[in-house]
């Protein structure tokens, strides 16, 4: 990436299950980093648990994130959180690992809510990893040892993956431009089946 300084913001969620199955976001967290000469600085962070509108929790969800829905009933629900979510990624590169996943629920959460879409470049460090092994479907773990990069601990928490996939994207982004690294506007991210 060009020597001035980019701010780069690392999302994350966690949901209930796939969306296509009536899945929603419970967990919304993002990094924000100044990014300069190789050399990455955490600005911020933004992480809410979100209060789900129905009671539908898939076991795999339940068993990925082990979010109890009893811990979710006293938080904001997605409407008061999104305008926060969207003033803190304002003007930033975004990453993520599986973007089209993020964005997906995202994008819809948006909609139903009648706030505006952002136009923000999004790098998937799943394509990147794609591109750089000639291998489709890396998880984050595999990148991540691939990189000898330690989780500092737990996972499946949107906060944490938020961390570990910003250490893998400056590791992989070194030197190399937005175009090179397969940036989509967000609006043009694809979903992609994991």
């Amino acid at each position: 990436m060009a020597k001035r300084e980019k701010i780069i913001c690392v999302i994350d969620t966690e949901t209930t299950g796939k969306r296509e199955e009536g899945g929603e976001i419970i967990e919304l967290g993002a990094v924000k980093y100044s990014y300069r000469d190789g050399k990455a600085k955490i600005l911020g962070r933004f992480f809410r648990r979100i209060r789900p509108k129905t009671d539908y929790f898939s076991p795999q969800a339940l068993a990925v994130n082990r979010i109890d829905p009893e811990t979710l009933k006293d938080k904001p629900p997605i409407e008061e959180v999104l305008p926060e979510f969207l003033n803190f990624i304002k003007g930033s590169i975004l990453v993520a690992h599986r973007a089209g996943f993020d964005v997906d629920f995202i994008r819809a959460s948006l909609r139903e809510c009648n706030l505006p879409m952002p136009d923000n470049w999004v790098c998937d460090t799943a394509r990147m990893g794609s591109m750089l092994f000639k291998k489709r479907n890396l998880c984050l773990e595999d990148m991540m040892r691939e990189f000898k990069i330690k989780r500092p601990f737990g996972r499946h928490k949107s906060w944490i993956d938020c961390v570990c996939t910003g250490k893998l994207f400056f590791r992989m982004a070194r030197g190399y431009s937005l175009r090179e690294l397969g940036a989509v506007r967000f609006p043009d991210i694809v979903k992609e089946e994991v």
